[in-house]
């Protein structure tokens, strides 16, 4: 008996070890343990694209080494185990792995990079709820950002360089309802969302960059921890202002004496790819600016020998404050500095800002998974295949993103006429630096037989095809 008891245990560790993914807390029924699981992880696209620090959508802006998975029992909603997976394949945006799943019907929770999240929360089996409560697992997954340094010469924020030895890649996280892997067909695929939204500042032009020779740049009034897991994050949102934060206010850092410093960079850019915060609620009016979000710039303005210091508020065109929301980018743009800042860091960052101009516009990365980059400038769109009936109605939307200046154009072939989009141009000159979204539709096909065609879209000397497949009468 004995013997036979180690052929089986030598064959379990075989196949754990075979198919990358392991048990982490024992669950009844480990008999059970025979459902080969391919999981698909999709990371968030890139709004636009740059070369310093991360390269968006490249390996180390979706860097995996380790994805945790939690399932619930999709009745009850109560904690059930943990299986996770270190053998992650696949570079850019999708990425794959294989685990062995019990039997049985589950919400899961997918979390990447956040095992030391997960092995600090204490989650019960058979006791803890999904979301629901103040101990549920929704609640006890908090990351944090590094901690304020105690040296102000010293930049310990997230670190985001990929040749950094203690380069950190970003938490993600992703749901998937009533998954039951005996009947899945050996396939789940998971939309992973950053637990982080980023700032980046930059001049929209040199003449303004002439103006100030900038030294140092500060976030104040963040929050220094968030939840991995958001309830009010909308995963079928297609723009910013469907999304709710969902802030962790215990963990607040406010006043500018505890701001955290980050490097400034060169050139038009002021801050590019160094900050990064979590969930942060909107100031409610600008009563309340001493409480929200801001950025602080200093420089010497116009050749001056004496340091000025910019407020930067997290606002719209109309004064109304923005939300920071996980997986959004905010991209502030100085348009114009009007001349010299505030004497006094303290004063400008309980001030309003004072002679600088700014355009802040927000982008949200989830979905904008295909992209082109020529290493000056990026076109990104959502989808690039589509499938249409025979009667080639309703349309179908399609987002596009690209920074060129000039924008973008569609061309459709003589050949494949019978696609239409609409509109066929975009100016960036118009409103610079923002997605836009396109109508697709199909001529009827009375032939017999499908038909495949494409356009494409051309944005500076980027070009990119999308193909579209008509069924046939």
């Amino acid at each position: 008996m004995m013997k036979h008891f180690n052929i089986y245990l030598v064959f379990f560790l075989f196949l754990s070890i075979s198919f990358g993914g392991c048990m982490e807390e024992s669950i009844s029924g480990r008999e059970n343990i025979d459902n080969e699981v391919t999981v698909i992880i999709k990371m968030p696209g890139p709004s636009r694209g740059n070369t310093r620090a991360i390269t968006q959508g490249g390996d180390a802006d979706n860097a995996v080494t380790r994805v945790d998975i939690l399932m619930f029992d999709a009745i009850t909603k109560l904690y059930t185990g943990r299986i996770y997976s270190n053998t992650i394949t696949g570079t850019g945006n999708i990425k794959t792995f294989t685990v062995r799943m019990p039997r049985g019907n589950y919400d899961v929770m997918v979390l990447a990079n956040a095992k030391e999240i997960v092995d600090a929360a204490a989650l019960v089996v058979g006791t803890t709820p999904k979301t629901g409560t103040a101990t549920s697992a929704d609640r006890l997954l908090v990351a944090s950002l590094p901690g304020r340094p105690t040296d102000p010469f010293v930049i310990r924020q997230w670190n985001a360089n990929p040749s950094s030895p203690d380069f950190k890649p970003f938490p993600m996280w992703g749901e998937v309802s009533n998954f039951t892997p005996e009947t899945s067909g050996g396939t789940m695929t998971v939309n992973l969302i950053r637990a982080l939204a980023k700032i980046n500042i930059r001049f929209a032009n040199q003449v303004a960059r002439d103006k100030l020779a900038i030294n140092r740049v500060s976030l104040f009034n963040f929050n220094s921890g968030g939840y991995l897991v958001s309830r009010g994050y909308n995963q079928n949102a297609t723009n910013v202002s469907q999304h709710a934060p969902d802030a962790l206010t215990t963990s607040s850092s406010h006043g500018y004496s505890n701001a955290m410093p980050y490097a400034a960079a060169t050139g038009l850019n002021v801050s590019v790819d160094e900050i990064f915060l979590f969930d942060v609620s909107a100031a409610a009016s600008a009563a309340n600016r001493t409480d929200a979000v801001a950025l602080m710039i200093g420089g010497y303005y116009d050749g001056s020998s004496t340091l000025s210091y910019y407020r930067i508020d997290m606002m719209d065109s109309s004064g109304n404050y923005f939300d920071i929301i996980r997986n959004h980018y905010y991209d502030i743009m100085i348009t114009a500095i009007n001349g010299p800042g505030y004497s006094d860091a303290t004063e400008a960052s309980n001030a309003k800002p004072f002679n600088i101009l700014t355009q802040i516009n927000a982008w949200n990365e989830s979905g904008m998974n295909n992209h082109t980059y020529d290493g000056r400038h990026q076109l990104t769109v959502d989808f690039n295949n589509f499938t249409f009936n025979n009667i080639g109605s309703p349309s179908q939307s399609l987002r596009i993103y690209t920074d060129a200046p000039t924008g973008w154009t569609i061309e459709v072939p003589i050949a494949s006429n019978w696609i239409s989009v609409t509109p066929t141009s975009y100016n960036n000159s118009v409103i610079p630096f923002t997605s836009t979204t396109v109508q697709i539709t199909c001529g009827p096909n009375s032939g017999t037989n499908s038909r495949t065609g494409s356009f494409f879209i051309v944005a500076g000397a980027l070009r990119k095809e999308i193909t579209v497949s008509q069924s046939a009468n």
